[in-house]
C-alpha cells in the first residue's frame, strides 16, 4: 500500500506557496495604489490652497467637507458668496420674526454651479415669492457633489439657524450615487479630497468600474452621464437610498416644517423628443406619494428646451430661470407658499 503523505505535504506546499505569492501580489497593488494616491493627494493640496477653492473639510464624517464660511470668491466670471453659516446667501442676517423661510437642498443643480449668485434657482425663486425678503426668505443650501445619504445630516446643521417652514430637495438623478461602494461617482471627489480611505487597492478598483460603466475609463475627459448609467446607480442603490427621503421628511418634520421634493431632469437623458429616465422618476414619486411627500416632476418643463441644459448636465442662466420660475408655481400651488406672504 503506497504512503499518500509525500503527495499531500506537496499539494500543501503549493497552496501555501500559492497564498504567499497572493498575499505579496496584494502589497505589492496595495502600494503601488498608495503611491499613485500620493500623487493625487498632493495635487489636491495645491488645489484647496487656491482661492477659487471654496470648500473645507467638516466636523461631520457624513458630510466630508462643506462651504467656507464668510467667503467672496469669483470663479470663472462667476461670483460667489457665503455668508458665516456656509450658505450661498447675501445676508448673514437670520429670518426675523414674522419672516419665513424655505430653504432649498440639494448639489450642483441647486447650488447653482455655473450661474452667478443672482442667477441661480433659490435666488431667482426669492424675486418671484418675495423680492422684498420681508416676508420670506428663500436660502440656499445647495452643496455640488453632496449626494441624498448626506442630505439629511446637512440639513440638520441648518434647521436650528433658519427655523424653516418649508424645505424643498431638489433632487438630481445623480443623487444616487453612494459612498464607499462602486456607485461613488465622481462627483465625489471633493469628498475623498478630505476622506481618503486607509486601504487605496478597494477605493481603485471601485472607481475603474464606476468610469467603466461612466463610458470614461482611460480618458479625464468629462463626459456626459448616459441614460444606463443613472438606471445602473439608480437600481443599484434604490433600497438603501429610499429611506432618506424618509429621514429628510423626519428632520423637516421634527423642526416644525412642511417636506416636499422637485424632480430635475438630467440633460443626457433626453433623446427623441422623450425622457428615458420617466419611469424611475414615477417610481420615485410613487414612494413619495404613499408617504405623503408633495413631488413635482419637472423633467417635462424641458422637452422643447434640452439646449438650457449644459453639456455638463446643470442649467445655462435661461434653464435656472424656467426652473424657478415653475418652482414658484409649485410652492404657491402645491405648499400653498403665496408671493409676499409668510410661509403656512
Amino acid at each position: 500500500m503506497s504512503d499518500a503523505r509525500p503527495s499531500t505535504s506537496r499539494g500543501k506546499k503549493i497552496l501555501f506557496g500559492l497564498i504567499v505569492s497572493l498575499l505579496i501580489l496584494a502589497v505589492g497593488v496595495e502600494l503601488a495604489c498608495q503611491a499613485y494616491a500620493m500623487r493625487v493627494t498632493r495635487a489636491w493640496e495645491q488645489l484647496k490652497s487656491e482661492p477659487r477653492h471654496f470648500v473645507e473639510a467638516s466636523p461631520d464624517i457624513a458630510l466630508g467637507y462643506q462651504h467656507k464660511r464668510n467667503y467672496d470668491v469669483e470663479v470663472d466670471g462667476r461670483k460667489l458668496h457665503f455668508n458665516k453659516y456656509g450658505a450661498r446667501d447675501d445676508s448673514d442676517e437670520l429670518p426675523p420674526e414674522g419672516c419665513s423661510a424655505i430653504v432649498m437642498i440639494g448639489d450642483s443643480m441647486t447650488f447653482g454651479y455655473n450661474v452667478s449668485q443672482e442667477q441661480s434657482v433659490p435666488a431667482l425663486v426669492q424675486r418671484a415669492l418675495d423680492p422684498t425678503r420681508e416676508k420670506l426668505r428663500v436660502i440656499n443650501l445647495g452643496v455640488s457633489g453632496y449626494e441624498l445619504r448626506q442630505m439629511p445630516p446637512h440639513l440638520k446643521s441648518y434647521v436650528p439657524l433658519y427655523r424653516p417652514k418649508h424645505v424643498v430637495y431638489l433632487f438630481n438623478a445623480n443623487d444616487f450615487t453612494l459612498l464607499d461602494s462602486v456607485y461613488e461617482g465622481g462627483d465625489n471627489g471633493l469628498y475623498r479630497m478630505y476622506r481618503m480611505p486607509t486601504l487605496k487597492t478597494p477605493w481603485f478598483v471601485r472607481k475603474l468600474i464606476y468610469r467603466w460603466h461612466r463610458g470614461n475609463l482611460g480618458t479625464n475627459d468629462n463626459v456626459r452621464p448616459s441614460t444606463a448609467w443613472y438606471r445602473w446607480i439608480y437600481e443599484g442603490t434604490r433600497s438603501v437610498n429610499m429611506p432618506y427621503f424618509d429621514e429628510l421628511q423626519s428632520v423637516a418634520k421634527t423642526n416644525g416644517a412642511t417636506f416636499s421634493v422637485v424632480l430635475l431632469p438630467a440633460g443626457g437623458a433626453y433623446r427623441n423628443g422623450a425622457y428615458e429616465l420617466a419611469d424611475e422618476y414615477a417610481d420615485i414619486a410613487k414612494y413619495l406619494a404613499a408617504r405623503d411627500i408633495p413631488c413635482d416632476d419637472a423633467s417635462s418643463l424641458f422637452l422643447d428646451h434640452v439646449d438650457e441644459i449644459d453639456e455638463t448636465d446643470h442649467f445655462t442662466v435661461a434653464g435656472c430661470q424656467r426652473m424657478a420660475s415653475h418652482l414658484a408655481a409649485f410652492l404657491r400651488e402645491k405648499v400653498g407658499i403665496k408671493p409676499g406672504e409668510s410661509a403656512n
